[in-house]
């Protein structure tokens, strides 16, 4: 960030730094089996990786991510959250520095090719052929959600004149 050694000038450079050099400290340190797998030891959080928790309140919980701030180098875990006193559930952010990515969300080529650029091509392909694989598994959800959706809508009419018609016989 900065030359200087002193703590102050380290601070003052790390909270006035701009977004993309910001945006490297909400990396988060990989499983023991991402580490390997990837060659790499740490990768910048996104919405939609899942993590796992290593310390404070919600040590241990294993979740997605649903949202990453970059100002403030933290991010909300789905579930993670906390009682204001009227009774509302407000989602509690964690730090960037207090997690572990357990799961990779590779829906974006660009984090995709950053992610295997420094492995063998034989891995590049596995890799390839794993994000498929949950694309695929992804848009048959989708899929499915739709058509139950379509179920539902043409059910509603029917429902309607059935109650009418029981209004009637009344």
């Amino acid at each position: 960030m900065t030359k200087s050694i002193q703590p102050r000038k380290q601070r003052k450079a790390f909270f006035n730094a701009p977004l993309h050099k910001k945006r490297k400290s909400t990396s988060a340190h990989f499983s023991m089996d991402l580490a390997l797998k990837y060659k790499r030891r740490n990768f910048p959080v996104v919405k939609g990786d899942k993590i796992e928790v290593m310390r404070g309140r919600y040590k241990g919980y294993k979740n997605e991510v649903v949202e990453v701030n970059i100002k403030q180098s933290s991010l909300v875990v789905e579930g993670a959250t906390y009682a204001k006193t009227d009774g509302t559930r407000v989602p509690r952010y964690i730090s960037c520095s207090n997690v572990k990515i357990l799961k990779l969300n590779l829906s974006d080529p660009w984090r995709r090719r950053k992610i295997v650029e420094r492995l063998s091509p034989e891995r590049r392909v596995e890799i390839e052929r794993e994000v498929k694989k949950e694309e695929e598994a992804k848009e048959r959800e989708r899929e499915e959600e739709e058509k139950e959706e379509e179920e539902e809508i043409e059910e509603e009419p029917e429902e309607k004149e059935r109650k009418v018609k029981d209004k009637e016989k009344k």
